[in-house]
């Protein structure tokens, strides 16, 4: 099994879908730091079932999502899919057959994980089952990660065991052990269960035999208590008659009383209600007062408010007065101020302006000295710069030619041994394709290719019929379940109706079994066994016959008669015989007989028993039958000349017949569903054996197949590699034929580019001596007009400050103008409103005088007013006083007589319910008596007058006391017992079942620990020895060795002991990190070498190694490559050298992983060209 591709999107930086080929067993991961070299081995890592996010360097399993970056948006998902070459079958199991394996997982950010194999939806156990064995898995030797190889020899002596125990293929098998010790655990759970279980039904079948034996006395109990409880209700319904005769009398008197009160209390109503009005209109006129009082009372206070806020109003407007006038006065002080201010910025502007014309006209003259300047030094600049350029071009060219000679003289040699590397070629490739022979490898194909798909075809054919066979086996068992269990439930209905039945036809009676069994009756069929009777009148005729539903069936009774009158009477016995010829027809109307069928001489026993629909039928019926005859219905009653019976069948034998019907019908249900189960089972066994002979057969033909499909692989691999060579060969000597005839012309080329060379050369390195001179004398002219510009700048920049200064003392003094008369012009008119106000409020202080004179006039005559009204007042409320005084002595009165009505009248309802009481207790004594058929007074009659309730009723407690103390009483317990008898059977089956499979799980570990044991001491010989010689290898002498911690094979560990050359060091840890590294590198390869893995994953091994070790390092995983398939990351070239393939990891984009692919080989061939 190899490694063919990794397929990646989403997974950490690998955001776009990448698939990085792994074409060779030596492929190499290069790049910087930081660019996702190690998110390779983590997606490896996690498609093979890592779980935890630790140990792929994040917090959560949804880290490896990628999450972004500056440019690119988070991806909602991450995928991993490996996809394994298995032409050779490695996979195990069902797997072997399958030509190419691909396992994918994918997390959503969610968190959830999903795995599919060959695109089906897997557990994350089918993956890690796939891979037992092979040395595969998330955390096996084979996955090695950055900074880790030297903890591998570091690892615990148990954690080193596990490494030897995947080494050895013992993980299948220890997996396998813990199947089954939990299959054990189970089974000893099972069996705790099942003792307990057995345990409980033998408790249980002792309790359902002493029921039985209690059933006949709770029957006699029963009977006695059922006669004292109805004397008992007799007594209580005389008791109840006397106190109904006591409440009536005492409730008519209690109403004569309930009227004359409810006279008194109307009288204090009506006398009530006269004082309410007179104390009404009292009411109503003080509230005309009261409301006149509090009117006056608010015109008195507003007037009063408003005599002070007008006094206030005036106190301040004196204040507004001052402080206006002197307000006035500062606004004309600032006006006057203002105005001289004013006069002197004007004249200092006006002398400004004088000033600034005679600068400027300074200004211009400079400007024009200065320009002239510029002009001249910028012609000279140009001049200068000119004849520069020209230099520089000269010597460029010059040094242009030069350079071009050197590569034309080197491209000359070049072509030279080009034209010697293309003859040697185009000889050696001649010589190797005359020798390639590529027909006999496709003769070669064809013919496997015919075997294959003829193998291939059987295959797919007996898939086809094994297919089928599953079909049927599944179908036949599907029928066949619900077959057992319908059986199952009609068989357990049989065995309850049976018990029943048993219990109804009286054959547990054991004096009448004793009777039978000497008569050798006992298996007998009983009357109501052999009868059928038309649907609806099972009643009917269990209410007629009876107890002789039990009687035995005989041939003929007179063998018996005898018997019968020698021995003592049992408790019940009735035989019936059967009948020796037809039924005689019946004459007057529908009779019992005609609807029943049965082999019995049953006319004696129903003769002149006719049938109606309804009673009022029967008893129309009645009116014309002899003594001897009866009519009855199908719901039992039963009307005779002069009797009338109606009572139901008894608790024994009702329903008898409809469960007689209803076995018949169960038991011929079972019949046919044993034949069902029979056929199924017979089909399923069939389904089966013919199962298994194909599945055999497919097996023998898949493995021909897959040895097959290998050879046409191989075979195919060769053709298509001699094809290729084949066609690369021809196509490349073209291709050096095509190459001779082009060097040819481009070294005619190259000696005419070369003479060219030579002359430009020349003519350049003349031209650029003469402009050297003429460059010289330029540069004095241009350093004299350098200074004369500068002086004359600098003059005109003096002149210019000069100007900016007298134009900014101009603007300023602008500005303080237009600012001043500004604010002259607001004083202006801020003096004239100051003016106004002062006017206004002069004017408000005079008409605010009058009206406060006349407001305090009115003010005095509102307060007498209020003074009268308030005596009125007084005497009112006192008049209103004596009539509440009234009132509320009349409703004393009235309430008092309410009280007495309340209390007359709870008494009264209580009387009535006593009364109702008392006689729905008579009524339900009544209804009992009713439903058992007898009358009270009959009942009351019968017993003493001095008799007394509690003595019936401590009889009555008595007896219930007595059944209590039986218990509970089940008359079905045979049938019950019958049933758990037959579960404690089959539990006794699952305890022999269950035992014989714990011994055979305890035999099934005992043989995997051998298995074990051999397996693992076999294992670490071979990886021991290995490492003794993989280590002196590595490290040039030495010796290194494992052993284990115990002698136990089964637990013991396995530590690491390793000296390097000249070292005698006790320990592993005090190795340095080269000699680590070296060291797990020796005993991983000795690993490998035992058990090599489908592939080996080294994620910067070679970190910690100098050149020298390095190079031994690599020497030997070029040489273990031959067995195992290496992916390696390294940063070192040695190496890379080793490298078939190498995959260039690149992050252009930031944090977007990129894969970039090289085939060495061929690159190394296209170099050579």
């Amino acid at each position: 099994m190899r490694l063919e591709k990794l397929k990646i999107a989403g997974f950490k930086s690998f955001v776009d879908p990448t698939t990085l080929p792994l074409p060779g067993n030596l492929v190499g991961v290069v790049g910087p730091n930081g660019c996702g070299k190690s998110n390779v081995i983590d997606a490896v890592r996690w498609v093979m079932g890592e779980s935890s996010a630790r140990h792929l360097r994040g917090e959560t399993m949804a880290d490896v999502i990628f999450n972004g970056s500056s440019t690119r948006k988070p991806a909602s998902q991450a995928s991993v899919e490996l996809v394994f070459d298995n032409s050779s079958g490695r996979a195990g199991g069902e797997y072997a057959r399958y030509q190419q394996i691909a396992i994918r997982r994918q997390v959503a950010r969610d968190g959830q994980s999903s795995y599919f194999l060959n695109g089906t939806r897997c557990r994350r156990k089918d993956i890690t089952d796939l891979f037992l064995g092979t040395g595969l898995g998330a955390r096996s030797y084979a996955i090695i990660e950055q900074g880790t190889i030297s903890r591998l020899i570091e690892a615990k002596p148990e954690e080193m065991r596990e490494i030897i125990e995947e080494a050895a293929g013992i993980s299948k098998y220890k997996e396998r052990r813990h199947e089954t010790e939990q299959r054990m655990r189970h089974t000893r759970e099972n069996l705790e269960r099942l003792a307990d279980l057995r345990e409980e039904l033998g408790r249980q079948l002792g309790h359902l035999q002493r029921q039985a034996r209690k059933a006949e006395k709770f029957i006699a109990l029963r009977d006695e208590e059922r006669r004292l409880k109805l004397e008992l209700l007799g007594l209580r319904w005389r008791a109840l008659e006397r106190q109904l005769d006591r409440l009536k009398a005492e409730l008519t008197d209690s109403e004569e009383r309930f009227r004359r009160l409810t006279g008194e209390e109307h009288a204090c109503e009506t006398q009530l209600e006269g004082l309410n009005r007179l104390r009404g209109v009292a009411q109503e006129k003080l509230d005309v007062q009261q409301g006149r009082f509090y009117e006056l009372g608010a015109e008195i206070s507003r007037l009063d408010q408003f005599i002070r806020h007008t006094q206030k109003s005036r106190a301040e407007l004196v204040q507004e007065r001052e402080r206006v006038e002197a307000e006035l006065r500062k606004v004309e002080s600032d006006r006057d101020d203002d105005r001289l201010r004013l006069e002197a910025v004007r004249a200092e502007a006006a002398e400004l302006k004088g000033k600034l014309a005679s600068l400027e006209q300074e200004v211009a003259e400079a400007v024009s000295v200065r320009q002239a300047a510029e002009a001249k030094l910028k012609t000279c600049r140009e001049g200068w710069e000119a004849l520069a350029g020209d230099r520089h071009r000269l010597e460029g060219q010059a040094a242009l030619q030069r350079s071009r000679l050197q590569q034309l003289r080197e491209h000359g040699q070049q072509l030279g041994g080009r034209r010697q590397r293309l003859l040697q070629q185009q000889s050696e490739l001649e010589k190797a394709l005359a020798a390639l022979d590529v027909q006999a490898h496709r003769l070669e194909v064809a013919g496997i290719e015919a075997e294959r798909e003829e193998t291939v075809g059987a295959v797919e054919a007996l898939a086809r019929e094994a297919e089928r066979q599953r079909d049927r086996l599944r179908f036949a068992r599907e029928r066949l379940n619900p077959a057992r269990a319908g059986l199952h439930a009609v068989q357990g209905k049989v065995a309850s109706l049976e018990t029943l039945q048993r219990h109804a036809m009286g054959r547990d009676r054991s004096a009448a079994a004793a009777v039978l069994e000497a008569w050798q009756l006992s298996a007998a069929d009983r009357l109501g066994e052999k009868i059928e009777v038309a649907p609806g009148w099972e009643n009917a005729v269990e209410t007629v016959l009876g107890a002789h539903l039990e009687a035995v069936c005989v041939d003929s009774l007179a063998p018996y008669l005898a018997n019968l009158q020698a021995q003592e009477p049992a408790e019940f016995l009735a035989l019936c015989e059967y009948r020796q010829g037809p039924v005689a027809e019946g004459t007057g109307g529908p009779r019992l007989l005609d609807y029943i069928r049965a082999p019995l001489a049953l006319e004696g026993l129903l003769a002149g028993i006719y049938c109606a629909s309804d009673p009022a039928e029967a008893a129309e019926r009645a009116r014309s039958l002899q003594p001897h005859e009866s009519v009855v219905t199908p719901g039992g009653f039963r009307i005779g000349k002069g009797w009338v019976l109606a009572q139901k069948p008894d608790a024994g034998h009702a329903g008898a017949l409809a469960r007689e019907r209803e076995l018949r019908e169960c038991r011929r249900r079972v019949e046919e569903l044993e034949a069902q189960c029979r056929i199924l089972e017979r089909e399923a066994s069939e389904a089966e054996v013919e199962l298994e002979r194909l599945e055999s057969e497919g097996r023998e033909a898949r493995k021909k197949a897959d040895e097959l499909s290998a050879g046409l692989s191989l075979a195919r691999s060769e053709l298509a590699a001699a094809e290729a060579r084949s066609e690369q060969w021809r196509h490349r000597l073209d291709q050096l034929s095509h190459e001779l005839n082009e060097l040819a012309d481009q070294e005619l080329e190259l000696a005419e580019k070369r003479a060219e060379a030579e002359e430009a050369l020349q003519t350049a390195e003349r031209d650029s001596l003469r402009l050297q001179d003429v460059a010289a004398q330029r540069k004095g002219e241009w350093l004299a007009l350098e200074e004369a510009f500068a002086a004359a700048e600098a003059a005109e920049k003096s002149l210019h400050e000069e100007v900016r200064a007298l134009r900014s003392r101009a603007a300023m003094l602008e500005s303080n103008a237009a600012l001043t008369a500004a604010h002259l012009q607001r004083l202006e008119q801020q003096h004239g409103q100051t003016a106004d106000r002062l006017a206004a409020i002069v004017q408000r202080l005079a008409e605010s005088q009058t009206p406060l004179e006349d407001e305090r006039s009115r003010l005095d005559a509102l307060t007498e007013e209020r003074g009268v009204l308030e005596a009125e007042m007084a005497r009112q409320r006192r008049r209103l006083s004596e009539l509440e005084a009234d009132v509320r002595r009349v409703a004393g009165e009235r309430q008092r007589a309410e009280h007495e009505l309340a209390a007359l009248r709870e008494s009264i309802g209580q009387m009535k319910l006593a009364w109702q009481t008392a006689e729905v207790r008579r009524q339900g004594i009544e209804e009992q008596f009713a439903e058992l058929g007898a009358a009270p007074a009959a009942v009351v009659a019968g017993l003493p007058e001095d008799a007394e309730e509690s003595a019936w009723q401590a009889s009555v407690i008595r007896l219930g006391e007595e059944i209590e103390r039986l218990g509970p009483v089940n008359l079905t317990a045979m049938q019950e017992y019958q049933e758990q008898e037959a579960r404690q059977r089959y539990l006794e089956e699952q305890d022999r079942d269950l035992t014989e499979s714990l011994a055979t799980l305890e035999q099934a570990i005992e043989k995997i620990d051998r298995e074990c044991r051999a397996r693992f001491k076999e294992t670490f010989e071979k990886i021991n020895a290995g490492f003794q010689r993989m280590f002196p290898k590595l490290f040039g002498g030495g010796k290194a060795a494992l052993e284990l911690t115990e002698n136990n094979l089964l637990s013991a560990g396995v530590s690491v002991m390793a000296q390097p050359p000249g070292k005698r060091n006790s320990s592993i840890h005090l190795l340095s990190g080269g000699e680590k590294a070296l060291t797990a590198a020796a005993l991983v390869f000795a690993i490998f070498e035992l058990n090599p893995a489908p592939f080996c994953l080294l994620d910067e091994v070679d970190a910690p190694l100098d050149d020298a070790n390095v190079g031994r390092f690599s020497q030997l995983v070029k040489e273990m490559s031959e067995k195992v398939q290496f992916l390696f990351i390294t940063h070192n070239k040695a190496t890379m050298e080793i490298a078939q393939y190498l995959a260039g990891v690149t992050m252009r984009e930031p944090g977007v992983s990129r894969i970039v692919t090289v085939d060495i080989d061929a690159a190394v061939e296209l170099a050579s060209v």
